[in-house]
């Protein structure tokens, strides 16, 4: 008994037809041959109906999953050394860079004092410098974005010099950072300064050493893991910051939109 019937399901073109020649049988023969060919008739029409509407059947005879394309989901990674998010970066670079040399300029003086000076007034200095560590940045960013708008009372007053607003600029997120910052820079350096012996500075006196020379000369060389360790902390710290940054600059492209701030848009 020879069966013809193949399916071309790959070329899109239909099945043979042609009924299965049989030779030499009849009778009970011929009904079961008859069967067959109506089975294998069925089966083609079945593939090539899988075939136009791009379904496919498993060998048991059940229905496999349709193919389904799928559209390509972009990942954060894929666009990690995109324009935008590189110009984000150099933006937070450049902030905590900024950051950490004005803190070290601005913070040696006030922790001398505070290492030195025996006033109560330190202890509330000391205090007020502090309290960006027990704040909430979200907190400490609204208190700065309402000191620097243009009603609030910085604004008012930089308006004065011809500047517009403070709010929504590099200048602006640069004041918050030093803000923030602060205190980690002036406790670095304090704690730098009360370790080193006044007798060191007395001897420097007495070799006519000026009080400028005796702390350039002494202080700074005895207190370099101090400067280091706040500037460190500085940089680290306004490169991550988040929610100061946020509140007092928002999210403009090129701007104020920092790293950490890029990173939250595409998590987001």
């Amino acid at each position: 008994m020879t069966l013809v019937g193949e399916t071309h399901c790959e070329r899109g073109q239909p099945a043979d037809r042609g009924q299965p020649a049989a030779v030499g049988l009849t009778g009970k023969h011929a009904a079961t041959f008859g069967f067959a060919s109506l089975i294998v008739q069925l089966r083609s029409q079945k593939a090539r109906d899988a075939c136009h509407f791009g379904e496919a059947t498993s060998p048991r005879g059940v229905e496999a999953t349709p193919r389904t394309s799928y559209a390509r989901v972009s990942s954060p990674m894929a666009e990690l050394y995109s324009p935008a998010d590189l110009t984000a970066l150099g933006l937070s670079l450049r902030l905590a860079a900024l950051t950490s040399v004005i803190l070290l300029v601005l913070s040696t003086p006030l922790a001398l004092w505070l290492a030195r000076t025996r006033s109560p007034l330190g202890l509330f200095v000391e205090a007020v410098v502090s309290m960006p560590l027990v704040l909430p940045p979200t907190v400490l960013g609204f208190y700065l974005l309402c000191l620097l708008a243009p009603d609030g009372p910085l604004g008012r007053v930089v308006q004065l010099f011809g500047v517009r607003t403070l709010s929504f600029s590099f200048t602006g997120i640069l004041i918050g950072s030093l803000v923030y910052s602060l205190p980690f820079v002036v406790q670095s350096l304090q704690n730098a300064f009360m370790s080193t012996s006044l007798s060191l500075l007395e001897a420097a006196a007495t070799l006519r050493a000026s009080p400028w020379d005796a702390f350039f000369s002494v202080v700074v060389p005895l207190s370099a893991r101090g400067f280091l360790s706040g500037a460190l902390l500085a940089f680290a710290h306004t490169l991550g910051e988040f929610g100061v940054v946020l509140m007092i600059g928002g999210s403009i492209p090129g701007r104020t939109q920092t790293a950490s701030i890029a990173i939250f848009s595409h998590v987001e």
